[in-house]
């Protein structure tokens, strides 16, 4: 059997086993109290339901948009129901499970990557919060994304790359505000990796530029 094949097999035996797991809470874990947040994020999620969009003063300013987006999608789809955003929570944390697996497989080895992928599987903090109303799942999605683009990034030294994990950024940034400024310590990374010049520049400003757009709309909502 090819190595490939059986890397193929690994990932998918690490979403099924993640998935399993979290589904597995979901059914028998005391569905968690709706606290603040949750209850802001399921107010504004009705509010886009209802076609008030963005534009609504009540949407709250102090809070990303994506998460609510994400969660009336969920019960636009799926049905008004708090029990289908937090089935599909649970495949998008089971999708962590394998963006964990890449990237360490890229930084470290496959040993590695297994360990990581599996202690993440098994986490209870992170399973636990799939069955919450809480944008920490999403947010580890878009974060463990942008982990394996900069690595592909950096390696590549490809302009393309960079604008992919200019755009995740936005999209984690915009489920929470906590990586706003990863912008302003990526520089230091390149330096210390040795990587000066034209291309790096040129990378970096793709990076930033791609990471402004997404961020750009719901900056200028917010300050008119």
């Amino acid at each position: 059997m090819s190595s490939k094949r059986v890397q193929e097999k690994l990932i998918a035996f690490l979403f099924v086993f993640s998935l399993l797991v979290r589904l597995l809470i979901l059914v028998t874990v005391p569905t968690p109290a709706l606290d603040d947040s949750a209850q802001i994020y399921l107010r504004a999620a009705h509010l886009l339901m209802d076609g008030k969009g963005f534009s609504d003063p009540s949407f709250p300013v102090y809070n990303p948009p994506l998460y609510p987006v994400f969660i009336a999608m969920c019960l636009s789809l799926l049905g008004d129901n708090q029990v289908s955003v937090k089935i599909v929570q649970a495949v998008v944390d089971s999708l962590t499970v394998v963006l964990i697996y890449f990237a360490m497989k890229e930084i470290f080895d496959i040993e590695t990557a297994l360990l990581s992928a599996g202690i993440f599987s098994l986490y209870p903090f992170s399973a636990y919060l799939t069955i919450s109303i809480a944008s920490e799942p999403l947010f580890t999605f878009f974060l463990s994304g942008v982990v394996l683009s900069i690595v592909y990034a950096v390696r590549s030294t490809k302009v393309s790359h960079y604008c992919v994990t200019g755009i995740l950024l936005g999209f984690a940034t915009l489920t929470r505000g906590t990586t706003q400024f990863v912008p302003l310590m990526y520089p230091v990374m390149l330096i210390l990796l040795g990587r000066r010049g034209r291309d790096s520049i040129i990378c970096y400003a793709a990076f930033c530029l791609t990471f402004v757009l997404v961020i750009l709309p719901w900056t200028v909502r917010n300050y008119v």
